[in-house]
């Protein structure tokens, strides 16, 4: 949790030194003096049509000695964070998710 909130407040902090960020693309070059940090992001849902990522993105792994990502893979694929993962996304015995939902955010629900 504390290294999870650790890269957190980072990634806001440094967000204040970005150098540039392209419309085209959710890759932000952030330099500072001789250092230079890139920050991607992706909707974790991707269609066909959002391939290939932009250059932007093969630009930034070619310059970078480290790749790190938000998540720990490894630690997903474990039967032990799946196992959680399930029961963090089930809603309560008896409850549906019209209980939850309003009206509004409900209704076109229904129409899929």
């Amino acid at each position: 949790m504390y290294r999870q909130l650790s890269y957190y407040v980072a990634c806001f902090l440094v967000s204040g030194f970005c150098s540039f960020a392209s419309a085209e693309s959710a890759v932000w070059k952030v330099t500072k003096d001789d250092s230079v940090m890139y920050f991607g992001g992706t909707i974790h849902l991707l269609s066909v049509a959002d391939h290939p990522l932009p250059e932007a993105y093969d630009k930034a792994y070619k310059e970078s000695q480290v790749l790190a990502f938000e998540t720990d893979s490894d630690e997903m694929n474990s039967p032990e964070f799946q196992q959680k993962a399930m029961v963090a996304m089930m809603l309560p015995p008896g409850k549906s998710i019209k209980d939850v939902l309003d009206e509004t955010t409900y209704s076109p629900l229904t129409t899929i």
